[in-house]
């Protein structure tokens, strides 16, 4: 394709054709199944609850009214779920892909303290055969290899799972925008339903490439662990009690994400409704010299919105700076309580167990990443779902 267009203009007829199970309409057809039949399903159980409430028998046969449902709002897990089932293999097969490379990175300081160990006897007697050596060295570089893969492999499948998920979730959106009633299109105007698509749909599609960096954390960090605790000893508790506690910091931290983020979202709307109500009126607030009054609401709404999002960015500065400093400070406190224990330990035990608490950082450093772009799809869900609640024209 590259060559062909530097040549000449491509045409339709230059691009691949996809296979029929990666085409949009195929995949938007069963997602939309899976999403008409969980609404169904939650919508029964809603008015379930409501009958339990008030006391009268369900009847499940029966129809119900648009006045019934009225307070109705689709459940947040809805939409990831009906993803995940439309997209299972090809998501599946990402996160297989991932726990690979973090097994392999977790078990390559194995090989390397083998081998520093075997330099180490190579120093003191020169003439040991190389024949370990070299083979501790070819094991590093194929776990190595094997981690690169798979990690490259794992990327390219779940960022391919978020960008269909974008287009699904679009052709669902314009398919509501066109079918909702006037009640529906007061309160979710265009430029509303437009910044929808255009901002939180893309917060989706990364936080459906990321959420399994935070789903598989536990896999790397439960051999990390036992492998610290076998190199040196219990030692090795103190460190891990440091990361435990920042992580269960920064957890603590996700609540106070999705406030913040929910909070921008609302001028984020207002500054986009005044916008487009300045672009379609433009005429009459020259008229009128309305011009200084909406300048001021708009930057009034700009204002708010920036306080905001600078607030919810040093948040997280604050957590990355935190998931940064996590590997110094565990080793540093390892260190220093192992040093206190024993002096015992070999030099093979101590890079190790550095390469160990590096595997740790880099697991951690994804934590606060995975959590922010997790809160910021709830949070995007949920705008969504009251959208979709909307009742449709008859």
């Amino acid at each position: 394709i590259m060559r062909v267009g530097y040549k000449r203009t491509i045409t339709d007829n230059d691009l691949f054709y996809l296979d029929e199970s990666q085409k949009s309409e195929h995949l938007y057809s069963i997602f939309r199944s899976h999403f008409e039949t969980c609404v169904q399903r939650e919508i029964h159980k809603f008015l379930q609850k409501r009958c339990k409430e008030k006391g009268t028998a369900y009847d499940a046969s029966a129809a119900y009214t648009d006045g019934d449902i009225e307070d109705f709002v689709i459940p947040t897990y809805v939409i990831p779920y009906c993803l995940y089932k439309t997209l299972m293999r090809q998501y599946n097969t990402g996160i297989f892909y991932k726990v690979i490379a973090d097994v392999a990175n977790s078990t390559t300081p194995l090989l390397q303290k083998k081998l520093v160990s075997f330099v180490e006897i190579k120093g003191f007697f020169p003439d040991t055969y190389v024949g370990k050596g070299v083979g501790y060295a070819v094991g590093c570089c194929l776990l190595i290899f094997i981690s690169s893969l798979t990690i490259n492999h794992s990327f390219y499948h779940l960022q391919l799972s978020g960008a269909m998920s974008r287009s699904m979730l679009t052709r669902l959106m314009l398919d509501k925008a066109l079918s909702v009633d006037a009640k529906g299109n007061h309160l979710f105007a265009a430029s509303k339903v437009q910044s929808m698509i255009s901002t939180d749909l893309n917060r989706i599609d990364l936080a459906i490439g990321f959420f399994p960096f935070l789903l598989t954390t536990f896999v790397p960090v439960a051999i990390c662990i036992g492998l610290l605790i076998w190199n040196i000893g219990p030692s090795a508790l103190v460190g891990i009690g440091i990361f435990i506690v920042i992580v269960l910091f920064l957890g603590s931290c996700l609540k106070q994400l999705m406030t913040i983020r929910k909070k921008a979202s609302k001028f984020t709307d207002r500054r986009v409704n005044l916008m487009k109500e300045l672009l379609k009126n433009y005429k009459m607030i020259k008229f009128y010299s309305w011009e200084a009054a909406y300048s001021d609401r708009i930057h009034d709404a700009r204002f708010s919105e920036m306080k905001h999002l600078l607030t919810l960015q040093s948040l997280r500065n604050v957590l990355t700076s935190l998931a940064f400093a996590m590997p110094i400070l565990a080793s540093m406190a390892t260190f220093c309580t192992a040093y206190d224990v024993t002096s015992s330990r070999s030099a093979a035990d101590i890079f190790s167990s550095l390469s160990l608490f590096q595997v740790l950082a880099i697991q951690f450093m994804l934590v606060p990443m995975a959590l922010t772009m997790t809160a910021d799809l709830v949070v995007s869900v949920k705008k969504m779902n009251k959208f979709l609640t909307c009742k449709d024209q008859d």
